[in-house]
């Protein structure tokens, strides 16, 4: 990733953690608390202290707080690529102003097999010229997995060996291409999508911020010995969200985009 992007995930990871914390500290202040907008941010956290239990003390229930932080903070990292694959999609496809004709080499049906069953996606390999310069691509007709295999053939029929293609590409990067264009003034479908999983991000921060609000106000008063294993399965499971995060971070994006 870019350094820009690398920041601006970074930035959304820590609020994931922080945010809620500082929050609470920030409500705790005389001065805070003396104005409307304080008082009701004192409010909140009050009512999350009473639902975790008299004087915050999440008390035996330990373990469930922290075993539903770690299953929201699977989906943290999901949000977070999700947007950033949004982005890239649509920065990718607004670079891809030129076309050029390409041939079909063939076309054939990608198989992915799993306990739900057989999924299908059409794929491509074609090829095209510029500037005297020929170009081979292995890529997607769509975007999209089915369990429909005759529609999906229906589709790989369209392209026989020899036919004439439309390649949109990237004038200096012709790699960048694909039969695939999203009008860059077409911003419609991406503002959904960030638009939800900015929603399911803030959610899912909102949610942790709450459970690590409950677990700092709780730790204090528990015995010792809970202490310190609550300490051992939170550091077990920040460190298991940052291996899942770089883990799928690489798989969903597919390693580091080239920066311009």
């Amino acid at each position: 990733m870019g350094t820009r992007r690398r920041v601006a995930v970074s930035i959304l990871f820590i609020m994931t953690f922080v945010s809620m914390p500082v929050l609470d500290l920030v409500a705790g202040w005389p001065a805070v608390r003396a104005t409307e907008w304080g008082a009701a941010l004192s409010g909140f956290f009050g009512a999350i202290e009473r639902i975790g239990g008299s004087g915050g003390s999440i008390g035996a229930n330990w373990g469930v707080f922290l075993l539903w932080l770690g299953l929201i903070l699977i989906l943290v990292p999901m949000d977070i690529a999700g947007m950033v694959k949004a982005f890239d999609d649509s920065g990718e496809a607004t670079r891809r102003r030129s076309t050029v004709e390409g041939v079909v080499r063939e076309a054939e049906l990608e198989v992915f097999d799993d306990t739900d069953g057989t999924t299908y996606k059409p794929v491509i390999t074609y090829h095209f010229i510029v500037e005297g310069k020929k170009y081979t691509h292995v890529g997607d007709i769509t975007n999209w997995w089915s369990n429909d295999k005759e529609g999906q053939e229906k589709i790989v029929s369209k392209y026989p060996p020899g036919a004439k293609i439309t390649v949109f590409y990237e004038p200096d990067n012709c790699d960048n291409n694909s039969l695939m264009k999203w009008a860059p003034s077409n911003k419609f479908w991406l503002v959904i999508d960030v638009s939800l999983l900015l929603i399911g991000y803030c959610v899912c921060t909102l949610a942790v911020g709450i459970f690590l609000t409950l677990y700092i106000k709780s730790f204090i008063g528990n015995p010792l010995s809970l202490q310190v294993i609550s300490i051992v399965i939170f550091a077990v499971i920040v460190v298991s969200f940052v291996l899942f995060s770089r883990y799928y971070f690489k798989k969903a994006l597919g390693g580091p985009k080239p920066t311009r």
